[in-house]
């Protein structure tokens, strides 16, 4: 319920014009209701404000992706990932940015930057599976859905479903679906791909 929050927070606004938290949580409502510049003006101004991280760095991305300011964008989720090398999710949102853009090697040089900090991170191994799999290289894409599989069988199976789907391999894709369905009934993008 962003738009309703969003009256909340600009009337605090007024009573705590110096509060971060505020600020920042007022430019997600903006963000998330499609108010692009007022979010992008909010979030430039605490980072002008001695407020540089990589959590106001990564949503501010978002907004200058959203009205088509990629360099900015992209300036942006690199310097997220200088600020916390630490955290994955600014490598994978870099990464799906350059993948959008059909930049593939610069989406797998992020990743690798990202598994040079973090290497057993399931989640960038599962990122550059997704890359190799949209660059069309589905061999290697393979060999990294299934290096991350064992933190997280139900989406690894999934990406080697779509791997094996893409590469009209639709035996193997139905037998690797059919055994995680009976494993995992419940989950609903393993059973779309088998149906």
């Amino acid at each position: 319920h962003f738009g309703d929050a969003l009256k909340f927070f600009e009337a605090a606004r007024t009573q705590y014009p110096d509060s971060f938290d505020l600020e920042f949580d007022l430019a997600l409502c903006y963000l998330n209701t499609k108010k692009f510049e007022q979010a992008i003006a909010i979030l430039s101004d605490l980072r002008g404000h001695g407020h540089e991280t990589s959590e106001v760095d990564n949503v501010l991305a978002e907004a200058h992706e959203s009205v088509g300011q990629t360099q900015q964008a992209l300036d942006l989720l690199r310097q997220a990932t200088k600020l916390a090398p630490q955290d994955e999710r600014n490598y994978v949102d870099l990464a799906t940015l350059c993948v959008a853009h059909e930049a593939y090697d610069l989406a797998l040089e992020v990743v690798n930057v990202g598994l040079h900090y973090l290497p057993r991170s399931s989640v960038l191994l599962m990122q550059r599976g997704v890359v190799y799999a949209e660059w069309g290289k589905l061999d290697l894409a393979e060999k990294d859905f299934q290096a991350a599989g064992d933190a997280d069988k139900d989406a690894v199976s999934v990406a080697l479903g779509l791997t094996y789907i893409q590469g009209s391999e639709i035996a193997r894709a139905t037998d690797l679906l059919r055994q995680r369905v009976t494993e995992y009934p419940d989950n609903a993008a393993l059973q779309y791909l088998f149906a």
